[in-house]
C-alpha cells in the first residue's frame, strides 16, 4: 500500500505577481495539486505573518522566496526566520552578483540558494529536494515521538511492577504476569493497568 504523505504547505514569495506565478508553475511540475497547498506573499512582513506563530499546529513546510521583495528585504531577516523555524525548508533565489555572498552566509542554515535567472526545471528540482528533506524530518520526528512514548510506557510499567513487588509481595515474574493478565482480561493496554496501580499506591500514600 502506498504511503500517503500529509499535504505540504508552501509559501511562494516574490516582489511581484510574475515571480509568484513562476514559483507556482514550478510547484505544479513537482507535485500533484492534492499533495500541497500554496500561499503567497510579496513583502517580508507578509512572509513573517504566514510563517509565524512558531507554535502553529500546522506550520509552513517550505518557503520559496525570490528576492527582492516589495520592501527590499535583506538576507538577515530570512536567516532569522530560518533559525527560529527548524522545520522550515527554504529555497532562496537571488541576483547573480549576490549569489556567492548569500550562499556563504546561508551555508549553516536550511536554506538552498539559487542564482537568478533560474530555469523552471532547476527550481522544480530544488523544491522536490526540499520536499524530500521536509518529509524526512517529519518522519524522523514521528519516530522520535514514538520512541519517547514507548520509553515512557516502559518506565511506567516497570514502576508498576516494582510497586507490586513491594506492596503485594509478588515476584518479578508474578508482577509481569499480573499486568499482562489484567490487560488481556479487561481488553486494555498494559500501560493502563500500570497507571491504575501507580495511582492507587500514590492515593494510599497520601492518606
Amino acid at each position: 500500500m502506498k504511503k500517503r504523505f500529509k499535504v505540504c504547505r508552501v509559501l511562494a514569495a516574490a516582489g511581484n505577481e510574475a515571480g509568484v506565478s513562476a514559483i507556482k508553475n514550478a510547484l505544479r511540475s513537482v507535485m500533484s495539486r492534492e499533495e500541497y497547498s500554496v500561499s503567497q506573499a510579496f513583502t517580508i512582513s507578509q512572509v513573517r505573518q504566514k510563517i509565524t506563530p512558531y507554535s502553529e499546529a500546522d506550520p509552513m513546510d517550505i518557503l520559496v522566496l525570490k528576492l527582492p521583495l516589495e520592501d527590499e528585504s535583506g538576507i538577515e531577516q530570512i536567516l532569522d526566520m530560518a533559525g527560529k523555524n527548524r522545520h522550515l525548508q527554504t529555497v532562496l533565489m537571488v541576483r547573480r552578483d549576490a549569489y556567492e555572498q548569500t550562499a556563504y552566509r546561508c551555508r549553516n542554515s536550511q536554506i538552498l540558494v539559487l542564482s537568478l535567472p533560474v530555469q523552471a526545471q532547476i527550481l522544480a528540482e530544488a523544491v522536490r529536494f526540499m520536499m524530500a528533506v521536509s518529509r524526512g524530518m517529519a518522519e524522523r520526528d514521528e519516530e522520535v515521538m514514538r520512541l519517547r512514548k514507548k520509553l515512557s510506557e516502559v518506565g511506567y510499567i516497570t514502576k508498576a511492577k516494582c510497586l507490586l513487588i513491594q506492596y503485594r509481595e509478588m515476584s518479578e515474574d508474578e508482577a509481569h504476569y499480573y499486568l499482562e493478565r489484567e490487560a488481556m482480561d479487561r481488553c486494555v493496554a498494559k500501560i493502563e493497568i500500570a497507571l491504575e496501580i501507580i495511582r492507587a499506591v500514590e492515593a494510599q500514600r497520601a492518606v
